[in-house]
């Protein structure tokens, strides 16, 4: 259960910046942590297909 709120938050930040891109107020700060998070996770879903 804790796995899936952690998408649903990472889903929710990716929303809000596509939102802020399209008004035309691309926040930077707020891409860059969209994309490290998601990154993160899709590393971890990797490692724990891998064992």
């Amino acid at each position: 259960m804790k796995m899936k709120s952690i998408y649903i938050v990472a889903l929710l930040l990716v929303v809000a910046s596509l939102v802020l891109t399209i008004a035309g107020k691309p926040n930077e700060f707020l891409s860059s942590i969209v994309n490290v998070i998601v990154i993160v996770l899709l590393v971890r879903d990797i490692g724990k297909e891998k064992r």
